[in-house]
């Protein structure tokens, strides 16, 4: 195992050196709707490969307990490359050899899984005998485990189970898996994740070595959660995709845009590694861990970057206890921030590696994170602490067999967006409560501005309502509702109609005659609406405000000057005939117009 240092955000320096401001040209904005963006997030907090008899097994047993996954693909899975060692088409797998998204759709699978851009799944427990590698699905999968994919969006998914004893692959008092899976083909989804999966796990025993107990336990497991005085039994993961604001590690703002992040977080118990043996040793680990990758699409050393390590620590912390017998090792935040990271040896029984720098996804322990210089991908793969038996590899680096293979907090995340980032709209739609009009007919314009995101008030939100007409269209404006701030013959101005509450809406009304004396022709009218929300960057401390712009087009309603507000012609039959032909010829063509949201309001 290589000696390697922890880097708690390995971006932060290089932007502090080379500064926030991206190097090379401003790249245009990608519409939501046209934007192709991809990425996925996984979590374990304790994996376990029990004899691996070959690169590609089989495996006596494979264990992951608090796993979680989100994966995003706004084009569609099947656009997608093929991710993971030996992935099929429209699959993910990752390092440690298992589909972390399977072919989508795919009811077959789960009933769940109706859509494919966005997936996510999360199981307290899964336990998988004699498999071969990659492995699609395990053979004994407990009732935590729960997946769902969009469109059309899910609710929140939940499974829950406990106690289980499965004897001798896993013990757990209770296991809980959650997910969700959103998507909006017309607009982005801001303030909460587009998928999200969550593991659970409490009071857990893997891979038992001896008896079973009268109470369900292990005598001997090779990896226990079960840690008493005081009692931190619970280990959890959560994995999320979502949309950010284009912002580097610092928080600077990079562009007005949106970005992508993957995050995969983890909490782990103690974890005690051959209980009730000689060669038992624990390992605890303090806190919350994330990994997070996030892909702006700016260009430059900012523009893409990962994050590591444990939240909310100070230099002088402990975050990482080693404790065999009465021998306590103890790092702190600064211990791992050192030139040198930790491997401990536990004579003829393991190898722990901690202090791994965030790395490339299936690669060892000196590769850098994938970070592409344009700021259109960001990936990176880590271990908070890594325990290996009895591991050989070939000259290629493949392993070829291992004893045990432990992780404890194994994360990965990918993150893919367009040059330029992802353009995010207000949504803006119109509707007129009348197709056809008469000379002094009065007809009514609703203007709509929609805030369809989950944790913004929207604020400042100015609205413009531009009429013009064909030549010929004699009209006035009648009323507004609320009362324009500014009006002119041909237009009105709302200075501020905010706030609108998140997924809230307002309407506004125009009301206009046509006169006596007027012409035939059309109308057309555009309404555009501008507006702040406030967004939190990908670093979840701080905040920024986005300015929104979206609008909206109609080209209605036609104003008749034959037909009166009866319908009827006032002049001869064969005349009238041709003119109400030629009217219900023209409803046919216009009646799609009545609603429409403009393809800016992505």
């Amino acid at each position: 195992m290589k000696r390697s240092r922890i880097v708690l955000a390995v971006a932060v320096l290089a932007v502090m050196a080379l500064g926030a401001i991206p190097s090379s040209p401003a790249a245009a904005q990608v519409p939501f709707r046209t934007a192709d963006f991809s990425g996925y997030a996984t979590g374990t907090a304790i994996h376990v490969d029990a004899l691996q008899m070959g690169q590609t097994g089989p495996v006596v047993a494979n264990v992951d307990e608090a796993f979680s996954s989100a994966t995003v693909a706004s084009m569609g899975t099947d656009t997608i490359e093929a991710f993971g060692p030996n992935a099929a088409p429209g699959t993910i797998v990752n390092e440690v050899d298992n589909v972390l998204q399977p072919d989508l759709p795919n009811i077959e699978l789960d009933p769940e899984l109706k859509g494919d851009r966005s997936y996510a799944r999360g199981s307290g427990i899964e336990v998988g005998l004699g498999n071969s590698l990659p492995i699609e699905d395990n053979s004994l999968i407990l009732d935590s485990k729960v997946q769902g994919s969009a469109p059309p969006s899910t609710q929140l998914l939940q499974g829950q189970v406990g106690p289980v004893a499965a004897n001798p692959v896993a013990y757990a008092s209770l296991l809980r898996g959650q997910a969700v899976s959103r998507w909006n083909a017309d607009g982005c989804i801001l303030g909460e994740p587009i998928s999200a999966g969550l593991g659970y796990a409490a009071d857990s025993q893997l891979v038992n070595t001896g008896a079973q107990n009268e109470d369900g336990t292990f005598a001997a497991p090779l990896a226990a959660t079960d840690a008493p005085n005081p009692e931190r039994a619970v280990s959890s993961t959560v994995s999320q995709t979502r949309l950010v604001p284009q912002t580097a590690a610092d928080n600077s703002r990079l562009g007005p845009a949106f970005g992508l992040m993957t995050e995969a977080r983890s909490t782990i118990a103690p974890t005690t590694f051959f209980k009730g043996t000689p060669n038992q040793f624990t390992v605890e680990v303090l806190g919350e861990w994330a990994l997070k990758a996030v892909a702006t699409g700016v260009g430059g050393a900012a523009g893409n970057w990962v994050f590591y390590g444990p939240a909310a620590t100070s230099p002088e912390t402990p975050v990482v206890r080693i404790i065999q017998g009465d021998a306590i090792t103890q790092l702190t935040t600064q211990d791992l921030l050192g030139d040198e990271g930790l491997v401990i040896n536990v004579p003829g029984v393991a190898e722990i590696a901690i202090g791994e720098d965030p790395r490339a996804i299936g690669g060892d322990a000196d590769s850098p994170p994938d970070l592409a210089a344009d700021g259109t991908s960001a990936a990176a793969a880590v271990d908070v602490v890594r325990v290996t038996l009895l591991e050989q590899r070939d000259d290629e680096g493949a392993v070829t067999f291992s004893g045990v293979d432990f992780r404890l907090g194994h994360m990965e995340a990918r993150a893919k967006v367009p040059s330029g980032g992802i353009e995010c709209s207000l949504p803006v739609t119109k509707t007129v409560d009348r197709e056809f009009v008469a000379p002094g007919e009065e007809f009514t314009y609703t203007i709509t501005v929609i805030n369809p995101f989950a944790d913004c008030e929207l604020t400042s939100v100015r609205v413009t309502d531009v009429i013009s007409v064909e030549s010929g269209i004699l009209y006035e404006i009648v009323s507004s509702t609320p009362p324009a701030d500014l009006q002119s013959a041909n237009s009105l101005t709302w200075n501020d109609i905010g706030p609108i509450a998140a997924k809230g809406s307002k309407e506004l009304l125009v009301s206009i005659r046509v006169l006596e004396n007027s012409g035939p022709g059309r109308f057309t009218n555009t309404a555009t609406a501008t507006g702040v929300c406030v967004q939190a960057t990908a670093r979840g401390d701080a905040q920024v405000n986005v300015d929104l712009t979206g609008n909206v087009t109609v080209v209605v309603p036609d104003v008749d000057a034959v037909l009166a507000a009866t319908g009827m012609p006032p002049i001869g039959l064969a005349a009238g005939a041709a003119a109400v032909a030629a009217i219900l010829s023209r409803r046919a063509v216009r009646r799609s117009s009545m609603r429409r949201t403009s393809p800016s309001s992505g």
